[in-house]
């Protein structure tokens, strides 16, 4: 039963986040947003499991990749490792000094110290 309910509040906030974002009212989600924040101290995870948009669509994508049996894309190892593995995107701006290991002198933007 409460799933039932947990899944008919994610799918009413969904449509309330998306008649929002249509209507050019975003920060009224915003405030939707630090409102639940404030639950999140008494009751959790109450903006994951009840209101965030993406886990109500990432919800129902799993339960179809898993039925289809769709495998899922391989993470870039940049996600994995925190950091750049290719030099010129340690040479992005404020991305210099992360990855020490990385660097490499012909990099412009990397500072000599």
């Amino acid at each position: 039963m409460k799933k039932t309910i947990q899944r008919i509040v994610q799918f009413l906030f969904l449509g309330l986040f998306i008649f929002l974002l249509i209507r050019g009212k975003v920060q009224m989600w915003m405030g939707i947003f630090l409102l639940s924040l404030v639950l999140s101290l008494f009751f959790s995870r109450f903006y994951c499991g009840w209101i965030c948009p993406i886990n109500t669509f990432l919800k129902p994508i799993t339960f179809l990749k898993k039925k289809f049996h769709v495998g899922s894309i391989k993470t870039p190892s940049f996600f994995k490792n925190g950091g750049a593995e290719d030099p010129a995107i340690d040479c992005l701006p404020g991305t210099h000094g992360l990855h020490p290991t990385l660097r490499q002198t012909s990099c412009l933007c990397y500072q000599h110290s």
